[in-house]
């Protein structure tokens, strides 16, 4: 299963490195390992854009961001308060992409985030820490595999 893994990229970009800060690389690094060892393929912006070392322009990673959504088979979206996901969602919303949303209690969310079950097809998981975070997303992957297998026909 195609993965496209969506999360804040501009607003953790450290001023001083112009680099994805270490802590949201980990948590992006773990969440796409765990993607993986559920047997998925793992599209991330910010390694294709070596986390901040090698920014593509907007007019470029915007048209590569939605052609990379149009292969996707589902939305793994870490929403946090970035433009840019909320972008995404709207996206895969529109082209009818399952969207698992990685939520922390500990945030808040635009109502349109906490609402957009009402017009996709949306599994919410709410994780405090990275650990549980990773689970919850393996788990979730594999139920939609488990899903989708049993309407594939050969």
């Amino acid at each position: 299963m195609r993965v496209f893994l969506a999360a804040p990229f501009s607003e953790c970009i450290g001023a001083d490195s112009g680099l994805v800060r270490e802590d949201h690389r980990r948590f992006l690094s773990l969440i796409r390992a765990g993607l993986e060892e559920a047997g998925c393929t793992v599209f991330l912006a910010h390694e294709r854009e070596e986390w901040g070392a090698n920014l593509m322009v907007p007019e470029v990673c915007t048209l590569l961001d939605l052609e990379e959504m149009g292969r996707a088979d589902v939305v793994v979206a870490v929403p946090g308060q970035s433009g840019g996901v909320h972008m995404e969602l709207g996206w895969a919303s529109v082209l009818r992409k399952p969207i698992i949303l990685l939520l922390d209690p500990k945030q808040r969310y635009s109502p349109l985030v906490l609402g957009l079950s009402s017009v996709a097809l949306v599994e919410t998981l709410w994780a405090d820490s990275t650990e549980k975070a990773v689970e919850a997303v393996k788990k979730a992957v594999r139920r939609l595999a488990a899903k989708r297998a049993r309407f594939e026909f050969s």
